[in-house]
């Protein structure tokens, strides 16, 4: 079609690359694209198609070796020790679904649970191959399940929408929602469920066992977010704590703005400092000390 940059050609995914499989364009030309793809348990394979009719298309030789920590899969040997698959989830509130990307152990019986949860909020957890998942899911025999909670990117324009002004809420809710919808089915042990995350990640994490004290036997969170309050006084981004806790048109792009009794009240109820005091999770807290984004110090102020 006719965009007004030229014409649009329409490219299919690769003929070996499986259903749901993540894909990019690296490279194009005016007679060819670049298309590299993966999945959770493989990793990346480069195919060059022609934009021509007849759209042929070469595989390229393997991208070279990959992390071998662990037995990982090396070059494009595919980890067939592991599967994959992408959950749909009905949140309890009757919102829309969203997805979480499960990776577990083929063998393993009744394999541990690992929430893995990306920061943002509003950016996701794709299908691409990321060595860190087939870490996780070797080291500890545990499944791995990274939850694109809604306020995460790909969605459309509704789900991403209504998560400003409901953090520490509905993205906390939409976490436990996929976590119990895994439970249910039998599969996994609940007596060895982690969760794992950074930056809003790690606020959800912090959120989680506290709000959930008995769920979790084990986490760890990487510059979290612990106190919005002191976010919105310390960060470079304090437009985050105005939009993502008070909601959209909350915050005045034009300049710094005071804060309100009302916002920082609200501010603190959405923080999870406020449930410290009912947390009994084992938990790893990473913090980069000279961060201007997440910065160190409520993150220090977390520990009693």
């Amino acid at each position: 079609g006719d965009s007004g940059l030229g014409d649009i050609a329409p490219v299919q995914r690769p003929a070996k690359a499986e259903a749901n499989a993540s894909c990019r364009v690296l490279a194009v030309s005016d007679s060819a694209v670049v298309l590299v793809w993966s999945t959770p348990c493989q990793p990346e394979r480069a195919t060059v198609r022609s934009l021509k009719d007849d759209g042929d298309a070469v595989d390229l030789p393997p991208l070279g070796p990959c992390a071998v920590v662990a037995g990982l899969p090396r070059g494009p040997e595919s980890a067939v020790d592991l599967r994959w698959s992408v959950q749909g989830v009905t949140p309890s509130d009757g919102g829309s679904r969203f997805d979480a990307v499960l990776v577990e152990p083929v063998q393993f019986h009744k394999p541990g649970i690992i929430l893995l949860l990306h920061g943002g909020p509003h950016s996701a957890s794709t299908t691409a191959f990321d060595h860190h998942i087939p870490f996780l899911v070797r080291s500890t025999d545990c499944a791995v399940l990274s939850v694109n909670y809604r306020g995460s990117l790909g969605f459309g324009k509704q789900a991403l929408e209504s998560l400003p002004g409901h953090v520490g809420q509905q993205d906390v809710q939409d976490c436990m929602d996929a976590l119990k919808a895994a439970l249910n089915t039998g599969v996994f042990d609940e007596g060895r469920v982690a969760v794992v995350g950074g930056s809003h990640g790690g606020f959800l994490t912090a959120q989680l066992i506290g709000q959930h004290p008995e769920v979790f036997h084990a986490a760890a969170m990487r510059n979290p977010v612990t106190n919005i309050v002191a976010l919105a006084a310390t960060s470079d981004i304090p437009d985050w704590a105005f939009v993502e806790c008070l909601g959209l048109g909350s915050y005045d792009f034009g300049g710094r703005q005071a804060l309100t009794a009302d916002a920082l009240s609200k501010m603190l109820s959405r923080s999870p400092i406020v449930h410290v005091d009912k947390v009994r999770t084992p938990t790893l807290v990473a913090l980069g000390m000279k961060d201007r984004r997440g910065a160190p110090p409520p993150g220090l102020g977390y520990f009693p």
